[in-house]
């Protein structure tokens, strides 16, 4: 591993700590609400 991340595993982590996040699970919710809403 360099000292330098490459942009994919800091989005690798943004997204898992997002996942982990309870706030980021309510927004997947609205999410999850505007898919049901569209066809």
């Amino acid at each position: 591993m360099t000292n330098q991340p490459d942009e994919g595993w800091l989005v690798a982590v943004f997204f898992y700590r997002c996942y982990q996040n309870s706030i980021c699970q309510v927004q997947s919710r609205q999410t999850k609400r505007m898919s049901a809403i569209m066809p």
